[in-house]
């Protein structure tokens, strides 16, 4: 899957880039419906404590754009908890579909 990393006040290094690329295989399966992936990773230099790193998605379907933030004391769990959620979405949006397509399928117009 082809993404772009935007990064803010982190510096992107070989270890996150491969741990990112790992993370996102979960995510392959709806990889078919796929326009577009943006992803922002930054640090807030302000904070002195709470969560100070962010995982932000923004992932292109036709007709929606699926949008994930989160917050999280490292980058990898954010990472973590952003993709969990983006997956459960995408499966929501897929369910829905394929609901929708079996409900057509035994709606019948009569004339």
């Amino acid at each position: 899957m082809k993404y772009q990393i935007y990064a803010k006040n982190l510096e992107i290094t070989p270890v996150l880039s491969s741990y990112l690329d790992k993370k996102l295989v979960k995510l392959d399966k709806f990889s078919g419906n796929v326009l577009k992936l943006e992803i922002e990773l930054s640090r807030d230099s302000r904070h002195q404590t709470g969560p100070v790193f962010r995982a932000e998605f923004n992932l292109s379907i036709p007709k929606k754009l699926v949008r994930v933030v989160e917050n999280d004391f490292s980058i990898n769990s954010a990472i973590d908890k952003a993709i969990e959620q983006l997956a459960r979405q995408l499966d929501k949006i897929k369910d829905k579909n394929l609901n929708r397509k079996k409900s057509d399928k035994y709606n019948v117009n009569f004339k």
